[in-house]
């Protein structure tokens, strides 16, 4: 039996959200990953049906106290079963690497890559730590590489998330680590670059306006 979508993680809200925060929290989501904002992503377009979903399920008094009864009564079997989980986990992340794929550079957003990738990894990761190994180092591949187009701000948010499975897997610790200063690298060229071009553009103009008083 799949997996339930957990609407309040979805909005970013928790199960005792008030129908307020439910509301402003959707508000936040949706303008932020609508259609027309984000033209031509496939990847927001899903990320903001969820959101739609998950609004339209606990917006709705009676259709949340349903939907908290069926968490109720499945939250166990899940937590005890984290196996049955991974392969879901694992194509959950071939799909976001997908999207990486073919996205047009133009209409690539970090921040919905980074929100894809927070709604992908389960909120009780550490459990993952007794799956198959096999399985979890496919899964931790994934993760990888779907990472490495981030900022290191939030690839830092997401090594806080992973820390649970760092002990097992100690090559994946090292290789965020790695990835975390090739980003930080990466930034700092970018800003000395900016100013660097900044630079000459100024050493040009006063080149230029010398040799025009000649």
């Amino acid at each position: 039996m799949p997996q339930a979508k957990d609407y309040y993680r979805i909005l970013h809200v928790s199960p005792s959200a008030t129908g307020d925060e439910i509301k402003n929290a959707y508000r936040k989501l949706a303008k932020q990953y609508h259609p027309d904002r984000n033209p031509g992503d496939s990847l927001a377009a899903a990320e903001f049906a969820d959101i739609a979903e998950a609004y339209t399920i606990l917006s709705d008094k009676e259709s949340r106290k349903q939907y908290n009864f069926s968490r109720h009564l499945t939250a166990p079997e899940e937590y005890k079963k984290p196996i049955e989980q991974i392969d879901t986990l694992i194509n959950r992340m071939h799909e976001v690497n997908h999207y990486l794929k073919y996205i047009n550079e133009a209409h690539f957003s970090e921040e919905t890559l980074f929100y894809s990738i927070i709604q992908v990894l389960p909120e009780d990761i550490e459990l993952l730590s007794g799956t198959n190994e096999t399985k979890l180092k496919i899964f931790l591949e994934t993760v990888l590489q779907s990472v490495q187009p981030l900022h290191s701000g939030h690839t830092i948010k997401l090594e806080e998330k992973l820390h649970p499975l760092f002990a097992k897997n100690h090559w994946f610790y090292e290789s965020i680590e790695r990835l975390k200063e090739q980003q930080k690298k990466s930034e700092r060229w970018e800003k000395y670059k900016v100013m660097l071009a900044v630079l000459m553009a100024i050493v040009l103009c006063i080149l230029i306006f010398y040799e025009g008083g000649r």
